[in-house]
């Protein structure tokens, strides 16, 4: 039994067979969020700077990586 209270850290493809997404299914359905949305306007409102959502869907759409992990830390990378 753990004792020392612990927090696990698991793919996203781990959750998959509970519905959850994969890192590559995150992607696309980023890539593939339409600025004319209902929820597109919602997230948008609710930031505080709305421009910067427009900015990561763009550079997103244009990045090579596959999944959204591979983004996330290329993007990290990148601004080392």
């Amino acid at each position: 039994m753990i004792r020392t209270p612990t927090t696990f850290v698991i793919g996203a493809g781990a959750s998959k067979p509970y519905g959850l997404p994969t890192g590559r299914e995150l992607r696309n359905s980023a890539c593939e969020f339409k600025a004319k949305t209902d929820l597109y306007q919602l997230v948008q409102g609710v930031s505080q700077k709305p421009e910067q959502l427009t900015s990561f869907l763009e550079d997103l759409r244009g990045h090579t990586a596959k999944s959204i992990d591979a983004y996330l830390l290329a993007t990290l990378k990148r601004r080392r």
